[in-house]
């Protein structure tokens, strides 16, 4: 920021909104140049200040970290600010570490990271070498973490890693990207290698720009299946020159849901011969879905309609019709406004509504449990069926559990609280225990969950833990993902 006009300031935001899940205690923070800087929200003590090093006291909370630029010289403007965790500044005891301990502790049961998001994967606009992450940028949140951080992360697990090429990437860009993962992945690690993610998938960008080339193409319908598993090959074809003699696998993925759609993919153009794996994300869910439709509307509000009515005999707030009837729908946020309950004020209300929900989730649970064994089982013994008929391992690019509403039902947080704390529940250890023994039934080979740590919301409870310090006994996807991946395998 080389200029600022008079009263303006720029500002970022760190550790914001995480509940105060980062560590408390002594940050240091480093720039270049010449200027002035302010801290507050969860900065409690300024330290010692001087010139291009500040330390800071942290008392860790929701607030975050607040960095604000109030001064900058423009001949010499304030750059490379840089903020270091307890522990982890110039001279300190970890100085140069790249990983926090608990991230690496916790990932240590499994074999494999796919690195979808951390590559911006969706709708991603990285079409050149030139395009890619760098370690040098100031922030991987609109472009991704760079393959390099990937690598290094894989060579300090000792995992396997999996990437997802950008859709728009060119024939360059992949190569060089196999020549660096080739150049630096430790010795026996093995790169899987998968176009975009989900290009099957009407919501990705990836999708509609499949169909566009495919048109170009004249390639036949269904185009943008036509098109995915022929760039996919293309792709593969450049990983495995690259390569040589070293393995890699070579991923083809589709839709669970929908056998029809690997069945296209596999068979254009022999795509399966190029291919090692099959890979499916098998999500188990509730059935019917919470979609708002006729049978989606007929799941959900029978579920939610106990929370409401007890919610409104707890005489935690007060509630008119007008009220009511927004609750009714759900809007709870919306239902608490109208008696000027917002912000802090409406906390008991919302903490009332989670408290309620824990106690009504058996419905779910038990309609989840059945589905595990019945609609989902037989997306695996279909896929693994078309995976042996093309000579390929099956694996899943995702797993696990998908409760989430769909369309209007998204903004339904009855429906939400009910779902997050149903992925609270001790049952959930023992439905990922059986969904992850039916995939080793039905034949299945290497199993990839999403995802690794994340908070629930009304997009979905998709964290196998919540927080990366969350108390395991609080984590029962996560327990039961790494005592299976810790077991012993059938042989295939």
């Amino acid at each position: 920021m080389p200029v600022l006009t008079d009263g303006q300031e720029a500002w970022t935001l760190c550790c914001r909104e995480i509940r105060g899940h980062y560590p408390s205690g002594v940050y240091t923070v480093q720039y270049h140049g010449t200027g002035e800087l302010k801290f507050d929200y969860d900065v409690r003590e300024i330290v010692s200040s001087e010139k291009g090093l500040v330390k800071l006291r942290v008392e860790a909370g929701d607030g975050g970290i607040h960095v604000v630029l109030l001064k900058t010289d423009p001949a010499d403007p304030v750059r490379n600010i840089r903020i270091w965790m307890p522990g982890y500044g110039p001279g300190e005891e970890h100085d140069g570490e790249m990983f926090y301990p608990t991230f690496l502790e916790r990932l240590k049961p499994f074999g494999l990271i796919r690195y979808m998001d951390w590559g911006r994967t969706n709708n991603s606009d990285i079409k050149t070498w030139a395009d890619r992450p760098l370690m040098t940028d100031a922030s991987w949140n609109r472009g991704g973490v760079p393959i390099e951080m990937m690598v290094e992360l894989a060579n300090r697990t000792n995992t396997d890693p999996w990437f997802c090429v950008p859709h728009l990437a060119d024939d360059d860009y992949i190569k060089r990207m196999a020549e660096l993962i080739k150049a630096s992945l430790k010795p026996g690690l093995t790169p899987y290698f998968e176009l975009s993610n989900e290009v099957w998938n009407w919501q990705f960008q990836q999708a509609q720009y499949a169909k566009k080339q495919g048109e170009a193409a004249n390639i036949g319908s269904p185009d943008w299946l036509r098109w995915y598993s022929r760039r996919s090959v293309q792709m593969l074809d450049i990983c495995k020159n690259v390569f040589g003699d070293r393995p890699i696998v070579r991923i083809l993925a589709s839709q669970a849901g929908w056998s029809w759609t690997a069945e296209q993919i596999l068979s254009f153009e022999g795509a399966a011969s190029h291919a090692d794996a099959l890979a499916i994300a098998p999500y188990f869910n509730t059935n019917p879905n919470m979609s708002p439709n006729e049978k989606g509307n007929a799941f959900v509000e029978p579920i939610t309609k106990p929370v409401i009515d007890a919610l409104l005999a707890s005489g935690v707030v007060p509630f008119n019709a007008e009220s009511e009837a927004l609750l009714r729908k759900g809007k709870v946020s919306a239902a608490l406004k109208l008696h000027g309950l917002e912000w802090d004020k409406a906390r008991p209300a919302m903490q009332k509504l989670r408290e309620i929900a824990d106690k009504h989730t058996q419905a779910v649970l038990e309609n989840v449990s059945k589905e595990i064994d019945t609609g989902n089982y037989k997306w695996m013994t279909e896929h693994k069926s078309i995976a042996d008929k093309y000579k390929l391992k099956l694996f899943t690019y995702e797993a696990g559990q998908h409760l989430v509403g769909v369309g209007e039902h998204a903004n339904n947080e009855v429906l939400e609280a009910l779902l997050t704390a149903t992925n609270r529940r001790p049952e959930m250890y023992d439905l990922y225990k059986r969904y992850l023994a039916n995939w080793d039934r039905a034949g299945g080979d290497l199993l990839c969950a999403f995802s690794y740590a994340g908070q629930f919301s009304k997009w979905g409870s998709w964290g196998s833990l919540e927080w990366m310090d969350q108390p395991l006994e609080a984590a029962p996807k996560y327990r039961a993902l790494a005592e299976w991946a810790q077991s012993p395998k059938p042989v295939r």
